[in-house]
């Protein structure tokens, strides 16, 4: 199996078709010798609505069912004729593409000084403080959890407390109402993108 020439055929056919970039790479703990994965790179630039390069066509394919994204998967590779007995056909794994937008980027810098900002006011800034992005995770409608697609940004932050830990009350509607009450009034909050204290 040349993993390169079905990536190549496979990326030119379904970014024709869909806008979207899907390829194969080794899955390492399949049941076979050798066994690939499915993944499809998230491009948040595409799918956020708010974004300049918003692209209604990218939104379509991801707004939808995972099982849906993933039988047109399955149509591309046999209408290509590739063979899917070493490919693990039982979910697709999503990588956010490592170019952020400048949409996103000044976003996230307001954002994110807001709730420093909001914890730095209140009665938490001598439990926790410096609120920073960790990652960026994209998340795509699956099962009977669906939603719009949508970008959740997992956040780090410094314990100014060891004995405390924090992060059950910041992901509690206690802390999140409030602080996006408070995040409201300061910017534009795009409903496409969420967040996460870790």
């Amino acid at each position: 199996m040349d993993i390169h020439k079905i990536n190549r055929m496979v990326d030119l056919f379904m970014k024709r078709l869909y806008d979207v970039d899907v390829y194969l790479t080794e899955y390492k703990y399949g049941m076979k010798d050798e066994e690939y994965k499915i993944n499809l790179l998230v491009f948040p630039s595409k799918f956020l609505k708010n974004s300049p390069e918003f692209s209604e066509k990218y939104y379509d394919f991801l707004n939808r069912d995972e099982k849906d994204i993933l039988d047109d998967i399955l149509k591309a590779f046999r209408y290509l004729g590739i063979d899917r007995k070493n490919i693990n056909t039982d979910t697709i794994y999503y990588d956010i593409s490592s170019k952020i937008p400048d949409y996103l980027k000044k976003y996230n810098e307001e954002f994110i000084s807001n709730i420093n900002e909001y914890i730095s006011n209140s009665d938490l800034s001598e439990i926790i403080s410096n609120v920073r992005i960790n990652r960026l995770e994209p998340s795509i409608p699956h099962g009977s959890n669906y939603h719009v697609p949508y970008i959740d940004l997992r956040l780090y932050f410094d314990s100014n407390n060891k004995n405390v830990d924090a992060s059950y009350y910041l992901n509690d509607n206690i802390f999140r109402k409030p602080l996006m009450d408070y995040i409201s009034t300061k910017m534009e909050v795009d409903p496409q993108i969420d967040f996460w204290f870790e």
